[in-house]
């Protein structure tokens, strides 16, 4: 069993002042405050292993889980001042990810040292894409609908594989295989949404 989490957080701020060549005084002024963070130990890892022996020559079955999970929060404030007025703007493009997978493997030894494999595999992934871009009205900061943007991603994915070794004398060997894959992708916006779903065969 494995597993790792990251708990970062960080702002950065910068100050840039614009000079106007006729008169030599301060023209504008912007000023940046970038702040990422990663609460609540939202980054994680997790693997766990399982490994069950079924003879004497090395057949075993086996099985992993694993998930993954991200979330990236970045926000983002642009604040400027010119001689007649400012402007404060907000962005936070926040990215959250998450994904599973299962796998399932039978590996069968015979005495001849041929070998037979099979297994299934399961996995499945999701990823949400939320992009904010605001101006402050003197109140809240209000979402610009041209800019702002909300984008959700997910998969299902399903395999099934045969697999058979046989040696062929002391310099040859034979392998023969099959593997089928079931797949299911949708992505999702406000105004659309688009999916696919497709089989495939490997030989």
């Amino acid at each position: 069993f494995n597993s790792s989490f990251r708990d970062n957080s960080s702002t950065n701020t910068s100050q840039n002042e614009y000079t106007s060549l006729a008169n030599s005084s301060v023209d504008s002024l912007n000023q940046s405050t970038i702040k990422s963070r990663n609460p609540n130990f939202k980054n994680l890892f997790l693997n766990a292993n399982y490994t069950l022996k079924t003879d004497t020559i090395g057949s075993n079955f086996e099985l992993n889980l694993y998930r993954f999970s991200q979330d990236n929060n970045t926000r983002i404030t642009n604040n400027f001042q010119w001689n007649n007025g400012s402007q404060s703007i907000l962005q936070r493009p926040d990215v959250d990810m998450e994904f599973y997978n299962v796998v399932a493997d039978y590996t069968q030894n015979f005495e001849n040292e041929d070998v037979l494999k099979f297994g299934v595999n399961y996995s499945n992934g999701q990823t949400n894409n939320r992009f904010f871009h605001g101006n402050y009205d003197g109140v809240e900061y209000v979402s610009d609908t041209l800019r702002s943007n909300d984008f959700k991603y997910k998969d299902n994915t399903f395999a099934a594989y045969l697999m058979y070794q046989k040696l062929l004398g002391d310099n040859w060997e034979m392998e023969l295989g099959l593997r089928w894959e079931n797949y299911k992708g949708e992505g999702v916006s406000e105004n659309t949404s688009v999916e696919q779903k497709n089989n495939y065969l490997f030989p």
